[in-house]
């Protein structure tokens, strides 16, 4: 069939040099008829047929029209309208809309002209096939979305005969949009009545064969303007500079963008000067001459006038005509060197220390404070200008040595960083400092940064005027637990102790004023692994907090380290979560060889001050690990006690002998380097065992319930070479590796779901990390023979390469009870006596790791396109393809106090596959407070009941949660995860999350009087969603169950009438998918026979079985399954 063009704009090309707009409208090319009555049939040689007959009998045609040579690739179209002649109508027929669906398979032109087909022949469209007879359509007759778009692009109400025009609309315009993108995409749209199901709105439409009725398409469209070549509206001037200083010349131009630059110097192109401006540095004689620039777009290009650069003589070099002097100096004395130069300016200086450059010592004068030994050396100043450069004769700082002291003499620093929602815990803390105090030789020094706005510093013990600013102290002893008796040695403005320098200023500060033999260091704040240490709000003015870098910590602490004459720590510490990983143990090896800190969230109290501090001013000359172990000891003592369940739960609190550090990376490595080997698409093992392994930290309130980024490195070295597909040398490296972890961790506190893992944490999101230029950064990932984010970046593609999720079916509803695949219209019934029982069938997904079933409801808010998660009653693993049941009994955890008023839902997820753990948050309002705070729960599951075990401070971002103590008459108000649809669009949601209508007072013993009970919801329809995940995180399409809970069922309603040729029908709706009907020749208990499944046809929205009307009587039922 010959492509007709009716009227062709004939001056497309003059069109669009004036970027003005044309119109074309073609007949269709190819169109075919497809026949349910005839499935392997078409027409397809005179006239078009779609709609559903008087019989039902349904028919939809396929059009075709051909872009090429008609339209131009680059127009933007604007419009796109159809027309379609009815042709034939049948008598009674029925108004009906009918819609163009775009199709997404090709299909061939069909050639028949019986008037509801012929037999097809090979190659053509069906209504069983694309092209006849192998290719066939998704589902007989075509079916969304695989064949085509479910949402129509365009539809007209067809009545009578003659010329119906479908209008133009957003879709049908992208439609023809996308075709001339890709050409091959064009196989056009299926015709199909919106209300097949109605008898009657069968017609007959012209088809291709005729031009007079043919379909014709009408597209409008325009074409881009022409560009305005460029024009120089300034020119480069010409100009004179010395040798040494720089140059720049500058163009400004119109025309129609982009324009582009290319600089020339002496008629030739100057590499990389592609900008308006040209600049020059360190300008020498080999600079002078012409200067031009040539100014380029689609429309043209220009050339500037010529611009000279003259240089001028040389500048005078520097001379040095005071040398800087050599000095003998005692431990502690201050010193300074001077260097005198001439020369022309400006004139710039940097000391050296043995060779090596000071940093910021770029001045005529150096001063070195309360030198040491290791200040004693060779100091020499640099001296230049443009000219050139000059250094100083050597000067040799000698430093006699002080007696060595009689006694280990004590400094430990805390910077107590707590100007956030952590106010309140700091000054707990500080109290149990104050209860060991400073004493002889044994100094206590804090820095400490308050948020000035928090209502809980006075109630916490904090005078009011110390809330404001940073104050330094000198901690004494005191006996009142209630109250911060300290007096600040030094108060400061406001500093954010998220800046390096203000750390390296404290450190300075405390060792110059109270100078010891050994030094600790404890960093006290929210910790975030890798990702930092920190969060100040500059008293809650900040939202968007600064974080300081692992990286930025040791260079601050290494700083204050050379200024203050300290070699090395005895320890130091982190008083935070998160930071016992292996990212952040290698910045702190040059720093100390001790090293404390939590691999996991911190769910307690922190350090027990008081033991530890008391520990040590006992034993002054215990060694750091002797130390490090009496801290571990109190902080076991001080969080595993009956009542902290969080703790004796998840708790991890380790010391680490970073003298041990060289030997662990050094397995590490090698270990690292197989795991890369080993981790090929193909290997579903290691995904799986990562996924496995304990992890650490929390997912915030859009991720709940989905697996951390970190995990515990040894825990899963000892699940490689236990898993029998590992090879022989990287289980051989996973055990060196085990060994150099335990070597290293030498105390270590594990609550109950720890018992598998040995203390120390690694990044290893699910997605792994490939061009993360901050993990890169790290010093971990930076080292010569790094190779664990090598590895992470192959999980990276080994995860973009896996992007088909696991298939997933309903087992007990058959297709023709679901309202889209998956999706049950009739709700089943679930009570306390009987849960709903569901079947779940993974159809495709070996990879497949675990399945989750949530409760959601519609009704929450006002909204119909708001669906709010009431809570997870399903997380467990499974095993790839296979069956898998479901049971709920139509209730989840609800939260109230112990006089049980005001219960509400928990809103709950299960915080890892098999866990008994539910996470969820709440809005945490204390006692006659304004203020609110955005919290964590964890509540332990056993049975019908629950305990909440930890409040968490949930406002953190990249940094932990710590906990929160929540105060007699406080409230909590559940926050629950929401998803809220975007317009009609079935794929564009958003994450949300919205309070809950009631809230928990909370009773005056704390969260022990928190009450967590099993009972069923109210009275209601609720959807259960079901997921499969894989071991990449690729999640199935969710199958939604309607679930009706405390409310009776009717029974579905079963009819029989009689029809021709002597025959019954029995009728009943699909929605009773989980019905069996069963025939009997008597009302009886016994004797009743299942009609087969093969027998059973579909109608509309009933199935049907039909019978001869003679014989015996016989009855009929539907049987619940």
């Amino acid at each position: 069939m010959l492509k007709k063009t009716l009227l062709v704009g004939l001056f497309i090309n003059a069109l669009a040099a004036d970027g003005l707009a044309a119109t074309v409208t073609l007949q269709s090319v190819a169109d075919t008829s497809l026949f349910e009555t005839n499935p392997d049939s078409n027409l397809g040689a005179s006239d078009l047929a779609a709609g559903t007959t008087a019989k039902n009998l349904k028919s939809r045609a396929l059009i075709r029209f051909d872009l090429a040579g008609e339209v131009p690739a680059n127009a933007t179209v604007t419009s796109v309208t159809m027309t379609l002649r009815v042709t034939k109508a049948p008598p009674g027929a029925v108004a009906s809309t009918f819609g163009l669906h775009r199709v997404l398979q090709d299909w061939g032109e069909g050639t028949k002209t019986g008037i509801v087909g012929d037999p097809a022949s090979a190659g053509e469209a069906t209504w069983n096939a694309r092209r006849f007879p192998a290719t066939l359509w998704s589902a007989p007759g075509a079916a969304a979305p695989a064949d085509y778009v479910a949402k129509a692009s365009g539809s007209s109400l067809v009545a009578g005969l003659g010329n119906f025009t479908f209008a133009s609309t957003p879709d049908l315009v992208a439609d023809v949009q996308a075709w001339l993108a890709d050409p091959g995409s064009n196989f056009g749209w299926m015709l199909i009545s919106q209300a097949e199901a109605t008898a009657q709105t069968a017609r007959r439409f012209g088809s291709s064969e005729d031009p007079a009725t043919a379909p014709s398409l009408t597209i409008g469209f325009t074409m881009p303007a022409q560009a305005t070549p460029p024009a120089i509206t300034g020119q480069p001037q010409s100009q004179t500079v010395a040798t040494g200083a720089s140059a720049s010349f500058t163009v400004t131009a119109t025309g129609t963008a982009p324009l582009s630059y290319q600089w020339k110097f002496n008629n030739s192109d100057v590499a990389g000067a592609t900008s308006p401006t040209l600049t020059l540095s360190n300008v020498q004689a080999a600079n002078a001459g012409s200067y031009t620039v040539v100014v380029s777009n689609a429309g043209g290009s220009v050339t500037s006038s010529s611009a000279t650069l003259t240089v001028t003589r040389p500048s005078a070099p520097p001379s040095i005509t005071q040398q800087p002097q050599a000095q003998t100096v005692d431990a502690g004395a201050n010193v300074t060197f001077t260097v005198v130069a001439t020369g022309d300016a400006p004139l710039s200086y940097q000391w050296k220390f043995n060779g090596v450059d000071i940093p910021g010592a770029t001045t005529p004068v150096l001063s070195l404070s309360s030198v040491q030994a290791s200040n004693a050396g060779s100091y020499s100043a640099t001296v230049s200008n443009p000219a050139g450069s000059v250094t100083s004769a050597a000067a040799l700082l000698s430093v006699r040595s002080l007696p060595p002291p009689s006694r280990n003499r004590w400094t430990i620093m805390i910077y107590g960083h707590a100007d956030h929602n952590l106010s309140g815990s700091l000054i707990v803390d500080m109290q149990e400092m104050e209860a060991a105090g400073s004493g002889p030789d044994f100094n206590v020094v804090l820095q400490a940064d308050f948020d000035a706005t928090s209502e809980r510093n006075a109630a916490a013990g904090l005078p009011a005027d110390l809330a404001k600013g940073v104050s330094r102290f000198l901690i004494q002893k005191d006996s009142d637990p209630n109250a911060i008796t300290t007096v600040p040695v030094e108060r400061l403005a406001e500093l954010n102790l998220d800046d390096p320098a203000v750390l390296t200023q404290f450190i300075t500060w405390a060792a110059q004023k109270y100078p010891a033999d050994r030094y600790g260091l404890v960093m006290w704040n929210h910790g975030g692994q890798w990702q930092g240490f920190g969060g100040d709000s500059q008293d809650g003015t900040l939202q968007d907090k600064g974080i300081l870098s692992t990286a930025q910590i040791r260079q601050a602490v290494s700083a204050a380290m050379q200024t203050a004459g300290i070699t090395k720590w005895e320890f130091v510490a982190f008083d935070t979560c998160l930071m016992g990983g292996a990212e952040v143990l290698t910045d702190f090896v040059p720093l100390t060889d001790v090293f404390i800190a939590c691999p996991e969230i911190d769910y307690g109290d922190g350090w027990d001050y008081e033991a530890a501090f008391n520990f040590l001013k006992a034993n002054p000359a215990a060694s750091a690990l002797d130390f490090g172990r009496a801290e571990v000891k109190a902080w076991e003592a001080h969080h595993m006690q009956p009542g902290k369940d969080s703790d004796l739960a998840l708790a991890a609190h380790g010391l680490y002998d970073l003298t041990k550090y060289a030997a662990f990376e050094e397995k590490f490595n090698a270990f690292s380097s197989l795991l890369q080997q080993s981790a090929t698409p193909q290997n579903l093992a290691l995904p799986r065992l990562r996924l496995d392994t304990t992890q650490y930290s929390l997912s915030g309130v859009k991720d709940i319930g989905k697996p951390t980024d970190y995990i515990d490195l040894g825990e899963l070295a000892d699940r490689l070479v236990a898993d029998a597909t590992t090879g022989a040398a990287l289980k051989a490296a996973a055990t060196s590796l085990v060994a150099s972890i335990d070597s290293m961790v030498v105390a270590l506190v594990r609550g109950a779901k720890k018992q598998q893992t040995h203390g120390l944490s690694a990044y290893y999101p699910v997605e792994g990390a490939k061009d993360n230029p901050a993990y890169l950064a790290l010093a971990i990932s930076s080292k010569p023979g790094s190779t664990w984010s090598k590895f992470l970046a192959k999980v990276t593609e080994n995860k973009t390469g896996d992007t088909v999720a696991p298939d997933i079916a309903a087992a007990d509803v058959g297709p023709a009870g679901l309202a889209q695949p998956g999706n049950s219209q009739r709700p089943f019934s679930a009570s306390l006596a009987q849960p709903a029982s569901l079947r779940v069938k993974v159809v495709d997904g070996a990879d497949s790791y675990a399945i989750f079933a949530s409760i959601v409801d519609n009704h929450f808010t006002t909204k119909t396109n708001e669906y709010v998660y009431l809570g997870e009653v399903l997380y467990a693993p499974v095993q790839g393809v296979g069956t898998y049941n479901i049971q709920w009994n139509g209730a989840l955890p609800m939260l109230s106090n112990t006089a049980g008023t005001n219960a509400v839902v928990l809103g709950g997820f299960f915080e890892d596959v098999g866990s008994d753990i539910l996470v969820s948050f709440a809005e945490y309002t204390p006692p006659g407070s304004a203020e609110t705070q955005f919290v964590a729960l964890l509540t332990q599951i056993s049975g019908n009941k629950g305990e909440v075990i930890e409040v968490l401070d949930a406002e953190v971002e990249d940094l932990a949660p710590q906990g929160v103590d929540v105060e007699p008459g406080g409230k909590l108000t559940p926050v629950y995860y929401l998803e809220r649809r975007q317009g009609d669009d079935p794929d564009k949601w958003e994450s949300d999350d919205v309070l809950g209508k009631a809230s928990i007072v909370i009773p005056q013993n704390g969260i022990d009087g928190l009450v967590v009970n099993m009972a069923q919801l109210p009275p209601g329809i609720y959807t259960m969603e079901v997921q499969v995940v894989d071991v990449f995180e690729n999640e199935s399409e969710v199958l939604e169950y309607l679930i009706s809970v405390g409310q009776p069922l009717a029974a579905p309603r079963i009819t029989v009438q009689a029809v021709a040729e002597n025959r019954i029908k029995i009728t009943w709706p699909v929605s009773a998918s989980d019905y069996t009907l069963e025939t009997n020749t008597a009302l009886s208990t016994t004797g009743w026979t299942a009609i087969p499944a093969a027998q059973i046809t579909s109608e509309g929205g009933n199935r049907t079985f039909t019978d001869a009307a003679a014989g015996p009587t016989r009855f009929y039922r539907l049987r619940k399954n």
